[in-house]
């Protein structure tokens, strides 16, 4: 292969990969939803109470946008939550 067919291959990749990543949330990203609020994605070591800090609003309200989750004081990574306009 040409140099140049190599580069752009590498260049596939990284894109794909990128795309990958965050399409599952990798690092905690935040998705609008609806003009309502916000998605987030957890990450290693969040908890509901620490996410609700983040975005500077109550636990309750936390709690209330996410009515799938039955136990707050189990999220997993990866899981995808709702989080309220402040």
């Amino acid at each position: 292969m040409e140099n140049q067919q190599i580069y752009l291959l590498i260049g596939i990749v990284i894109v794909l990969c990128c795309c990958l990543l965050s399409s599952i949330g990798v690092g905690g990203y935040y998705y609008s939803y609806g003009g309502t609020g916000t998605t987030y994605t957890i990450a290693p070591g969040d908890s509901l109470t620490g996410v609700a800090t983040k975005f500077g609003v109550t636990l309750e309200a936390l709690i209330s946008a996410n009515p799938q989750i039955s136990n707050p004081d189990v999220i997993g990574v990866g899981q995808v939550i709702n989080i309220p306009k402040s």
